[in-house]
C-alpha cells in the first residue's frame, strides 16, 4: 500500500513503478504458461496470453479459477501488450501495485493447481509437502 502514496510525478518513481509492472505482469504469464504446459504435457504451444487464458476457460473442470482473476488476467494481457510493444509507456505507482496483487493471486493460484496436480500422481503428496524435496547435508566430524 506504500506505493501508492509515493510521488506521483517523480520520473524514478514512476519508471520504477513501470518496470515492477512488468516484472509482475511478466510472472503471471510465464506462472499461467507453465500450468498450461504440464496440462497439455507440452505437446502445445499458444501465441498470447489470451490464447493461454481461453485454454484455460475451456478446462474449467481441470482447472477452477475463480471469475475475478479471469477478469483481471485479460486486463493484464492488454498491459502486457503495451509495456511490450512501446518501450516508453510508462505507469504509475497504483498500476504497479495492481499488477503485484495479481501476480500474488495467479501464483497462489497455480500452487493450488501443481499441488492438486501432484496429489493426483503415484506419491498421493503435493510436492510443496514432499520431505524428500529438501535436501540437508550432513556435516560429519573427523575428529
Amino acid at each position: 500500500n506504500h506505493m501508492i502514496k509515493l510521488n506521483k510525478n517523480d520520473l524514478t518513481q514512476i519508471t520504477l513503478s513501470t518496470s515492477i509492472t512488468k516484472t509482475a505482469l511478466l510472472m503471471i504469464l510465464r506462472s499461467i504458461e507453465s500450468i498450461v504446459e504440464v496440462m497439455t504435457n507440452h505437446t502445445r504451444k499458444f501465441p498470447t496470453l489470451n490464447s493461454l487464458i481461453s485454454y484455460i476457460r475451456s478446462r474449467q473442470n481441470e482447472l477452477p479459477i475463480q471469475g475475478k482473476l479471469l477478469v483481471e488476467w485479460y486486463k493484464v494481457a492488454q498491459f502486457l501488450d503495451l509495456l511490450t510493444n512501446d518501450p516508453d509507456w510508462l505507469v504509475q505507482p497504483q498500476k504497479a501495485y495492481w499488477a503485484i496483487n495479481i501476480c500474488n493471486e495467479t501464483l497462489t493460484w497455480a500452487r493450488g493447481v501443481f499441488n492438486e496436480n501432484y496429489r493426483t500422481k503415484s506419491s498421493q503428496r503435493p510436492i510443496f509437502d514432499r520431505e524428500d524435496s529438501i535436501v540437508i547435508p550432513q556435516s560429519k566430524d573427523k575428529e
